[in-house]
């Protein structure tokens, strides 16, 4: 018998202070995020998992990786300072995503390429720093490495969400009303369904799987 197929997904979202004035947005766009999920997921939601992560001056879970169908967004956000670090983001998915995939793993279970969206306000305040962070969490060399979406809130720098974004899917998103016009369900669709020999190719295969030999 085949193993189940997962699919992970992570929500990243700036708690810093000057998200405070964008805290409905954000949830507009986390609860639209995993509806687009769920209707992406068809009959297979439990195939589907869906994890919080905050992040300002630290990084912490706020949902774990989880059942979609169990998904909820917390009562309130955490308000972090400050400071907007997204070398410390990227720190913390990269281990967070590293732990989950191999507990996944432990449980005979098959993982497809983890797929992180990325929500922030603003312009880091690390810029010197972040770039080598993110260069590791993205790094083909390493089996886990995410896709990230970006969507920037607020007066987001874009071009600075477009070069967290990675080429394939959707490119970053300048502002929270486009999470509607972004067209997710169909674009993840196209990760949520496993695909088939045909449809596999060498730069993006089916993900990581458990091995034999580990």
């Amino acid at each position: 018998m085949a193993p189940e197929t997962v699919l992970p997904f992570y929500v990243a979202c700036d708690e810093s202070l000057s998200m405070a004035e964008h805290e409905q947005a954000v949830a507009g766009i986390v609860a639209s995020f995993a509806g687009s999920l769920r209707r992406a997921a068809g009959s297979g939601p439990a195939r589907v998992r869906l994890g919080l992560i905050g992040f300002s001056d630290s990084a912490q879970v706020l949902r774990p990786l989880g059942p979609l169908g169990v998904f909820e967004l917390p009562s309130a956000p955490r308000r972090g300072t400050s400071i907007t670090s997204f070398r410390t983001a990227f720190k913390f998915l990269l281990d967070t995503i590293e732990a989950d995939v191999g507990q996944l793993l432990a449980g005979a279970v098959a993982v497809r390429r983890p797929v992180v969206l990325f929500v922030s306000d603003g312009q880091p305040t690390d810029p010197a720093t972040w770039p080598t962070a993110h260069a590791a969490l993205t790094d083909p060399a390493r089996p886990t490495h995410p896709h990230l979406l970006t969507v920037g809130v607020g007066d987001a720098d874009a071009a600075t969400l477009q070069r967290i974004a990675t080429p394939s899917p959707p490119p970053a998103c300048r502002t929270a009303g486009v999470i509607d016009a972004f067209t997710c369900s169909p674009r993840c669709s196209l990760l949520v369904r496993r695909p088939s020999s045909k449809q596999r190719s060498s730069s993006d295969p089916s993900g990581v799987q458990p091995s034999a030999q580990r």
